[in-house]
């Protein structure tokens, strides 16, 4: 699944030279993946134990262009961000909007306006956002925890959360695809 998730990334955009920022990195494949490619790549996220995980990984394999922080994606991390060609902002959005108490870590109820406001920042620090969420009628645990996304899913995310974030040229990949 994540090699396919990443070869459709390659072959939708040209990742050489940039800098890249990998919002909820996880356990960095895609930061490692692009770091052949990049100039540089920032991988953030909230666990602890990936950080270290990955930042042990870019020792061991001698990559120098890969560095990884450990923080909460909020705003403020946001905005103490440089600017960068490139974001990735992968399977993280659906977590920080769910309502679940599961999700309290990021210190929001997850409602859509901190979600707007939290995109705005990346807007801000980003030329291109590359960005998948997870959606209401998908039949996993958390999405009953998002609000329903009508008319459609993909309509929905561009309209309440992409648009108002101040995201104006949207290319949207088909649903299967990811």
């Amino acid at each position: 699944k994540w090699d396919r998730r990443l070869g459709l990334l390659l072959r939708e955009y040209d990742f050489t030279g940039t800098r890249c920022l990998d919002l909820g990195c996880n356990r960095g494949f895609f930061a490692f993946g692009l770091s052949g490619l990049a100039d540089s790549v920032v991988g953030i996220d909230a666990d602890e134990s990936f950080i270290s995980a990955n930042v042990a990984y870019a020792a061991a394999h001698g990559v120098k262009n890969v560095r990884f922080e450990k923080a909460t994606v909020t705003p403020g991390v946001i905005d103490s961000l440089d600017h960068f060609d490139v974001t990735l902002m992968l399977s993280l959005l659906h977590h920080i909007l769910a309502a679940s108490a599961k999700y309290a870590r990021f210190g929001t109820d997850g409602n859509v306006e901190y979600c707007v406001e939290l995109l705005s920042r990346v807007a801000a620090h980003t030329d291109t956002l590359v960005f998948e969420m997870g959606q209401s009628n998908e039949d996993l645990p958390w999405a009953a925890d998002l609000p329903v996304m009508t008319p459609d899913p993909s309509t929905w995310i561009i309209e309440r959360l992409l648009k108002p974030a101040g995201f104006g040229e949207i290319r949207a990949l088909p649903p299967t695809a990811f």
